[in-house]
Protein backbone atom coordinates (compact mmCIF):
# COMPACT_ATOMS: atom_id res chain seq x y z
CA UNK A 1 0.00 0.00 0.00
CA UNK A 2 1.63 3.74 -0.58
CA UNK A 3 0.36 5.20 2.54
CA UNK A 4 0.89 8.76 0.98
CA UNK A 5 -2.37 9.49 -0.09
CA UNK A 6 -4.16 9.00 3.69
CA UNK A 7 -1.23 10.53 5.47
CA UNK A 8 -0.61 13.58 3.79
CA UNK A 9 -4.05 14.81 4.75
CA UNK A 10 -4.01 13.40 8.43
CA UNK A 11 -1.39 15.71 8.86
CA UNK A 12 -3.73 18.74 9.21
CA UNK A 13 -4.72 17.73 12.15
CA UNK A 14 -1.98 15.06 13.15
CA UNK A 15 1.61 15.80 13.58
CA UNK A 16 2.81 12.32 12.45
CA UNK A 17 1.84 12.84 9.07
CA UNK A 18 5.29 14.30 8.04
CA UNK A 19 7.18 11.80 10.27
CA UNK A 20 5.83 8.15 8.54
CA UNK A 21 9.02 6.71 7.92
CA UNK A 22 8.13 4.50 4.81
CA UNK A 23 10.30 1.86 5.11
CA UNK A 24 7.59 0.29 7.92
CA UNK A 25 5.16 0.77 5.60
CA UNK A 26 5.68 -1.36 2.18
CA UNK A 27 3.89 -0.94 -1.20
CA UNK A 28 1.87 -4.34 -1.35
CA UNK A 29 -1.90 -5.40 -0.73
CA UNK A 30 -2.22 -4.06 2.92
CA UNK A 31 -5.55 -3.85 5.15
CA UNK A 32 -4.78 -0.86 7.04
CA UNK A 33 -7.50 0.97 10.04
CA UNK A 34 -6.68 4.82 10.92
CA UNK A 35 -8.50 5.54 14.18
CA UNK A 36 -8.79 9.73 14.06
CA UNK A 37 -9.73 10.66 10.95
CA UNK A 38 -9.28 14.26 9.54
CA UNK A 39 -12.27 16.39 8.52
CA UNK A 40 -10.04 16.31 5.13
CA UNK A 41 -10.20 12.54 4.47
CA UNK A 42 -7.42 11.36 1.91
CA UNK A 43 -6.35 13.29 -0.65
CA UNK A 44 -8.11 12.84 -3.74
CA UNK A 45 -4.78 13.00 -6.35
CA UNK A 46 -2.29 10.83 -4.43
CA UNK A 47 -5.28 8.55 -4.06
CA UNK A 48 -6.01 8.07 -7.35
CA UNK A 49 -2.57 6.52 -8.10
CA UNK A 50 -1.59 5.03 -4.58
CA UNK A 51 -4.07 3.08 -3.76
CA UNK A 52 -3.67 -0.50 -5.68
CA UNK A 53 -4.72 -3.84 -3.98
CA UNK A 54 -5.57 -1.67 -0.60
CA UNK A 55 -8.13 -1.92 1.91
CA UNK A 56 -8.76 0.76 4.79
CA UNK A 57 -11.17 1.18 7.71
CA UNK A 58 -11.89 3.97 9.20
CA UNK A 59 -13.21 4.15 12.44
CA UNK A 60 -14.84 7.58 13.72
CA UNK A 61 -17.07 8.02 16.57
CA UNK A 62 -18.96 11.05 15.61
CA UNK A 63 -21.48 9.89 13.29
CA UNK A 64 -22.00 13.83 11.81
CA UNK A 65 -18.55 13.18 10.51
CA UNK A 66 -18.82 10.28 8.80
CA UNK A 67 -22.39 11.72 6.94
CA UNK A 68 -19.90 14.18 6.43
CA UNK A 69 -17.17 11.77 5.01
CA UNK A 70 -19.28 9.81 3.30
CA UNK A 71 -21.00 12.37 1.19
CA UNK A 72 -17.76 13.74 -0.12
CA UNK A 73 -16.74 9.90 -0.89
CA UNK A 74 -19.87 9.93 -3.03
CA UNK A 75 -20.17 12.70 -4.59
CA UNK A 76 -16.52 13.72 -5.10
CA UNK A 77 -14.44 12.61 -8.27
CA UNK A 78 -11.09 12.79 -6.12
CA UNK A 79 -13.38 10.18 -3.68
CA UNK A 80 -15.00 8.17 -5.66
CA UNK A 81 -11.60 6.76 -6.95
CA UNK A 82 -10.62 4.92 -3.67
CA UNK A 83 -14.78 4.21 -2.80
CA UNK A 84 -14.96 0.59 -3.11
CA UNK A 85 -11.51 0.48 -1.24
CA UNK A 86 -12.81 2.32 2.14
CA UNK A 87 -14.82 1.51 4.74
CA UNK A 88 -16.53 4.06 7.21
CA UNK A 89 -17.34 2.96 10.32
CA UNK A 90 -19.30 4.90 12.88
CA UNK A 91 -17.75 2.88 16.46
CA UNK A 92 -15.55 3.16 19.31
CA UNK A 93 -12.46 1.27 18.95
CA UNK A 94 -13.24 -0.87 21.98
CA UNK A 95 -15.83 -2.46 20.01
CA UNK A 96 -13.39 -3.23 16.63
CA UNK A 97 -14.32 -6.48 15.94
CA UNK A 98 -11.66 -9.07 14.66
CA UNK A 99 -8.66 -11.08 15.21
CA UNK A 100 -5.26 -10.78 12.90
CA UNK A 101 -6.99 -8.30 10.95
CA UNK A 102 -4.94 -5.71 10.12
CA UNK A 103 -1.50 -4.39 8.76
CA UNK A 104 -1.11 -1.49 9.91
CA UNK A 105 -3.26 0.97 12.75
CA UNK A 106 -2.91 4.92 12.49
CA UNK A 107 -4.59 6.23 16.05
CA UNK A 108 -4.98 10.06 16.79
CA UNK A 109 -6.55 9.13 19.74
CA UNK A 110 -5.82 11.69 22.42
CA UNK A 111 -5.01 8.49 25.10
CA UNK A 112 -4.52 10.85 27.82
CA UNK A 113 -7.77 12.16 28.28
CA UNK A 114 -9.57 8.39 28.85
CA UNK A 115 -9.57 6.61 32.08
CA UNK A 116 -6.96 4.18 32.70
CA UNK A 117 -8.83 1.65 32.36
CA UNK A 118 -10.05 2.59 28.44
CA UNK A 119 -6.39 2.75 27.95
CA UNK A 120 -5.40 -0.48 28.56
CA UNK A 121 -8.31 -1.68 26.63
CA UNK A 122 -7.56 0.00 23.66
CA UNK A 123 -4.21 -1.60 23.47
CA UNK A 124 -5.25 -4.56 23.93
CA UNK A 125 -7.96 -4.17 20.96
CA UNK A 126 -5.01 -2.95 19.05
CA UNK A 127 -2.97 -5.82 19.67
CA UNK A 128 -5.88 -8.62 19.09
CA UNK A 129 -6.61 -6.68 15.58
CA UNK A 130 -3.30 -6.21 14.65
CA UNK A 131 -1.72 -9.16 12.28
CA UNK A 132 2.03 -10.55 13.27
CA UNK A 133 4.74 -7.95 12.30
CA UNK A 134 1.74 -5.13 12.05
CA UNK A 135 2.39 -1.54 13.16
CA UNK A 136 1.03 0.79 15.43
CA UNK A 137 1.73 4.70 14.48
CA UNK A 138 0.20 7.58 16.64
CA UNK A 139 1.37 10.07 18.02
CA UNK A 140 1.27 12.33 21.32
CA UNK A 141 2.36 15.48 22.53
CA UNK A 142 5.91 16.00 24.00
CA UNK A 143 5.92 15.70 27.91
CA UNK A 144 2.10 16.62 27.72
CA UNK A 145 0.99 14.88 31.14
CA UNK A 146 3.88 16.11 32.98
CA UNK A 147 3.52 19.89 31.79
CA UNK A 148 -0.84 19.23 33.03
CA UNK A 149 -0.04 17.88 36.67
CA UNK A 150 0.86 21.14 38.76
CA UNK A 151 -2.01 22.45 37.25
CA UNK A 152 -5.00 19.65 38.23
CA UNK A 153 -6.50 18.08 41.57
CA UNK A 154 -4.46 15.26 42.85
CA UNK A 155 -6.93 12.80 41.79
CA UNK A 156 -6.36 14.09 37.96
CA UNK A 157 -2.58 13.57 38.72
CA UNK A 158 -2.95 10.09 39.87
CA UNK A 159 -4.81 9.59 36.48
CA UNK A 160 -2.36 11.21 34.58
CA UNK A 161 0.72 8.87 36.61
CA UNK A 162 -1.15 5.43 35.80
CA UNK A 163 -1.89 6.58 32.13
CA UNK A 164 1.84 7.24 31.99
CA UNK A 165 2.53 3.92 33.21
CA UNK A 166 0.32 2.10 30.90
CA UNK A 167 1.68 3.85 27.85
CA UNK A 168 5.23 3.77 29.05
CA UNK A 169 5.07 -0.04 29.36
CA UNK A 170 3.92 -0.47 25.86
CA UNK A 171 6.70 1.67 24.33
CA UNK A 172 9.22 0.01 26.35
CA UNK A 173 8.64 -3.34 25.28
CA UNK A 174 7.13 -3.34 21.54
CA UNK A 175 8.50 0.40 19.96
CA UNK A 176 10.34 0.00 16.93
CA UNK A 177 10.99 3.71 15.90
CA UNK A 178 10.05 6.89 17.17
CA UNK A 179 10.52 10.62 15.89
CA UNK A 180 10.18 14.36 17.51
CA UNK A 181 8.40 16.64 15.77
CA UNK A 182 9.06 19.71 17.20
CA UNK A 183 7.90 22.14 14.38
CA UNK A 184 4.43 20.89 15.54
CA UNK A 185 2.51 23.24 18.12
CA UNK A 186 2.67 21.86 20.47
CA UNK A 187 6.05 19.80 20.12
CA UNK A 188 5.47 16.18 19.28
CA UNK A 189 6.21 12.54 19.21
CA UNK A 190 5.50 10.02 16.72
CA UNK A 191 6.04 6.76 18.06
CA UNK A 192 5.77 3.45 15.95
CA UNK A 193 4.94 0.12 17.81
CA UNK A 194 5.09 -3.53 16.53
CA UNK A 195 2.74 -5.40 18.60
CA UNK A 196 3.19 -8.88 17.38
CA UNK A 197 6.63 -10.23 16.25
CA UNK A 198 6.20 -11.27 12.66
CA UNK A 199 5.43 -15.15 11.35
CA UNK A 200 8.67 -16.60 10.62
CA UNK A 201 9.21 -18.12 7.19
CA UNK A 202 10.61 -21.05 6.18
CA UNK A 203 13.30 -19.55 4.31
CA UNK A 204 13.83 -17.21 7.83
CA UNK A 205 13.91 -21.07 9.31
CA UNK A 206 16.50 -22.51 7.40
CA UNK A 207 18.27 -18.98 7.74
CA UNK A 208 18.14 -19.81 11.66
CA UNK A 209 19.42 -23.33 11.11
CA UNK A 210 22.52 -22.38 8.79
CA UNK A 211 23.54 -20.41 11.91
CA UNK A 212 22.58 -22.94 14.96
CA UNK A 213 24.21 -26.01 12.70
CA UNK A 214 27.03 -24.22 10.43
CA UNK A 215 28.32 -26.66 8.09
CA UNK A 216 31.44 -28.69 9.31
CA UNK A 217 34.11 -28.97 6.66
CA UNK A 218 35.32 -32.40 6.25
CA UNK A 219 39.28 -33.61 6.75
CA UNK A 220 41.40 -34.53 2.96
CA UNK A 221 42.82 -37.25 2.81
CA UNK A 222 46.17 -35.47 2.91
CA UNK A 223 44.66 -34.64 6.73
CA UNK A 224 44.01 -38.14 7.35
CA UNK A 225 47.49 -39.87 6.83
Amino acid sequence: MNHAGIFTRLGRCCPAADSWPGHLYPRSSRRVVPRGFSKWGPEPDRSRRSWGDSCLDVLELNPQFITHLQKRFDQEPGFRCCRDQISLMNSAVEKLEGECTYDFIISGLPLNIFPVEQVREIYRVFSRVLKPGGMLSYFEYILVRQLKSPFVSRRERRRLYRVGRVVGSYISKYQVRRQNVFVNVPPAVVRHLRLKPPVATPLDNGRKEQLVNPPVALPSNADLS
